[in-house]
């Protein structure tokens, strides 16, 4: 990735491919942009996304080109909360935003708890708090303090 916010995507090529379709959502799960590529790699020009920002992404495959509304589609990841994130340059980590979204709330304490309960999902570099390198207990007691404002 370079000093700027354009961006490199690279992916392996699926056997049988007609086209592929690369979905970029923003840290609160807007999609920012949407492109279409025949090949298995795309350079994101400069200008199109936020400098020092969180995103996420995912990779669409599609079998034949789209007809009278039918397709078949394949989507890697399929849930939203397994997208791959990546910054633009100039991204700075907040220690203990599970959410990614620049802030400490009552949603960074909840992604806390679910991923601590098992439930899969991303987690933004810098947002583990006590160097464990793990995501649990001891984000949520301290985005929670923050959000009461005991920090």
């Amino acid at each position: 990735m370079s000093m700027d916010t354009s961006v490199d995507f690279l992916w392996d090529a699926v056997p049988g491919a007609a086209f592929y379709q690369v979905e970029i959502y923003d840290a609160q799960n807007i999609l920012a942009y949407t492109l279409s590529t025949t090949t298995n790699s795309y350079h994101l020009l400069p200008g199109y996304l936020k400098k020092g920002a969180l995103y996420r992404y995912r990779i669409i495959t599609f079998r034949e080109f789209k007809d009278q509304g039918v397709d078949n589609q394949s989507i890697i990841p399929g849930d939203l909360s397994a997208m791959i994130p990546f910054m633009t340059a100039g991204w700075t980590p907040v220690p203990g935003d599970v959410s990614g979204d620049g802030a400490i709330g009552l949603e960074d304490v909840m992604i806390s708890l679910q991923i601590l309960s098992g439930k899969p999902g991303y987690v933004p570099l810098g947002a583990d708090i006590n160097g464990d390198g793990k995501i649990g207990m001891p984000e949520a007691i301290y985005d929670l303090q923050k959000v009461a404002g005991l920090r």
